[in-house]
């Protein structure tokens, strides 16, 4: 079992199994709308969600290559961490170093006072899904609970 199965909340709800925009803010739109949905959060605490993650992206693009965006904030908005990972087939130009388009993203919202969590879970999706097998098995998944079994598993 992989980190994403110690998630308290984690379900394939939390993933957007083709999104549809093509602008990352786009992207962050339909992610964290997914986590309004499932998570409870209220229509006001998502769109201040939202406002950090663009803020956030200002200071320096989340893409950190090989196809892989991992938008995060830490905010005093959310009790529990929130994760919404969303597959964009086409791919879309998110200003990675290696120039590579973006395909999966892992989008992370933390509790403020939450001093670890965060950093072990930006460290353990980095370090797996730089695995090109196992990016090639998320983009060929057919099913968000495919998806949703690939993360559980393995990351």
């Amino acid at each position: 079992m992989g980190f994403f199965a110690d998630l308290h909340g984690f379900d394939e709800a939390n993933i957007v199994f083709s999104l549809s925009t093509d602008t990352y803010e786009g992207i962050f739109k339909e992610l964290v709308a997914s986590l309004e949905l499932k998570d409870s959060l209220s229509q006001q605490q998502a769109k201040a969600v939202l406002h950090g993650l663009l803020e956030r992206e200002k200071c320096g693009s989340t893409a950190i290559g090989k196809g892989i965006m991992v938008p995060h904030i830490k905010t005093e908005i959310v009790e529990t961490a929130m994760v919404a990972i969303g597959i964009h087939r086409k791919g879309l130009d998110c200003h990675a170093p290696d120039k590579q388009l973006s395909h999966i993203f892992i989008l992370s919202v933390f509790p403020l006072q939450e001093t670890t969590l965060g950093l072990k879970f930006l460290a353990s999706v980095s370090r797996a899904l730089y695995k090109a097998l196992l990016q090639e098995q998320i983009l060929l998944a057919g099913s968000s609970k495919e998806i949703w079994d690939i993360f559980i598993e393995k990351v």
